[in-house]
């Protein structure tokens, strides 16, 4: 995945990272212009007592993103995206010729739902879950945290569920678990299959390259005051709705 990144890493300096208790952010520079990435903090997951580095080198990414740490993992994604974004701003042509492209597009409404169907919201995504409810046959969500599974079921279950999937919607904290491999062979028969979230905000060309994913949805960081907006609200612990209001909504989706 890091393949399409190389160019840029050489050029890039790690200005500040916060880890956040909904979100983390990682803020780069490259080539004299900022680009803000975010990640989502799997508190449930992090280690209390694990030593962090005083200083984070990005040509130690590839380091930070196998690294069984997931404190580290986590501020990998965050580069990874702060990278990604750039590349995307900087020569959205270049990156997103080959696919379709809408801003300021909701999800649901690429999906071409059928009243037969049988979805799979993988992370409780409260959004798109309201939206399927009564819309679709079976309609089942599967999540990890029990301080955010409300109704949904636990993710052990995920077998017995996605194999039967006609669309398969992913949460991009994915990434960060090492699920997503995972999640995408169980779910073989879906017709779509879609990772959504800011964290998701990776390169498209490598997400598709990488995986049978067929959709991509995710945000785009609006520059200086945008960038500016979503490190104070990360510091401040704001969730998806605040941080989404400093920036644009995006889908990528194969052709």
């Amino acid at each position: 995945m890091l393949g399409e990144l190389g160019d840029v890493i050489s050029n890039t300096k790690v200005m500040d990272v916060c880890i956040g208790i909904r979100y983390t952010y990682a803020l780069v520079k490259i080539n004299g212009e900022y680009s803000l990435g975010l990640a989502f903090t799997p508190l449930e997951d992090l280690t209390l007592h694990e030593e962090v580095p005083n200083e984070l080198n990005i040509e130690k990414l590839p380091e930070y993103l196998s690294s069984l740490s997931m404190t580290l993992r986590v501020i990998g994604i965050a580069l990874l995206n702060a990278l990604s974004q750039y590349l995307i701003s900087k020569y959205e042509k270049k990156y997103l010729h080959s696919y379709k492209y809408l801003t300021d597009t909701d999800i649901c409404s690429l999906l071409r739902l059928d009243n037969k169907d049988r979805v799979v919201v993988v992370g409780y995504i409260g959004p798109i879950v309201n939206k399927l409810k009564g819309k679709v046959k079976y309609l089942y969500v599967l999540e990890r945290s029990l301080s955010r599974r409300y109704d949904a079921l636990p993710d052990i279950l995920a077998p017995r569920v996605l194999s039967n999937a006609d669309i398969v919607i992913i949460t991009g904290s994915s990434l960060i678990n090492d699920t997503l491999d995972h999640i995408l062979n169980l779910s073989k028969n879906a017709r779509l299959k879609v990772i959504v979230g800011a964290t998701a905000q990776v390169l498209p060309e490598a997400l598709f390259k990488h995986s049978d994913l067929d959709i991509i949805a995710s945000f785009r960081i609006s520059k200086d005051e945008g960038i500016r907006e979503v490190m104070r609200l990360v510091r401040l612990g704001a969730g998806t709705r605040e941080i989404y209001r400093f920036g644009v909504k995006y889908v990528v989706s194969r052709r």
